[in-house]
């Protein structure tokens, strides 16, 4: 019998692609057909990680901003300008948790994930900088 080959036996398929795996029954949907290894799966939470990383800086970085301006006398402007950027943090850091639990999927969800995770730590990082950008880094330029 050629490798790569199965050949049925009653109920019971002969799978030889497979080293050690032997005979299956063929009304065994539960049973994997391919083997997991676990690496995507690696890659996608250390992406998922670093992308909520991302968003909670970003969320941080609004709070700490809002908090200092809601305090300083003629602070409104920017207190109103941290209001308006919470959706964009909080969808930030919502999207990054959600990549963070499809990270252990199977490996369609762990790409989706990846793709998520990219997305919503891109977006942290761009509205950090953007932050940064236009209300200055807070020192003596």
């Amino acid at each position: 019998m050629a490798v790569g080959s199965s050949q049925a036996v009653g109920l019971q398929v002969l799978e030889t692609d497979r080293p050690g795996w032997g005979f299956r029954d063929v009304t065994d949907a539960a049973r994997p057909r391919t083997a997991h290894t676990g690496g995507m799966e690696f890659i996608a939470v250390i992406i998922a990680l670093a992308s909520l990383v991302a968003a909670v800086g970003y969320d941080g970085y609004l709070f700490v901003l809002g908090s200092a301006a809601s305090r300083r006398a003629g602070g409104a402007p920017i207190a109103q300008w941290v209001r308006s950027r919470w959706p964009q943090a909080g969808i930030t850091t919502v999207a990054s948790l959600l990549a963070l639990l499809m990270a252990t999927g199977n490996v369609f969800f762990e790409i989706i994930a990846i793709i998520v995770a990219v997305g919503a730590g891109g977006t942290a990082l761009r509205g950090l900088q953007d932050a940064r950008k236009q209300l200055g880094s807070g020192s003596d330029q």
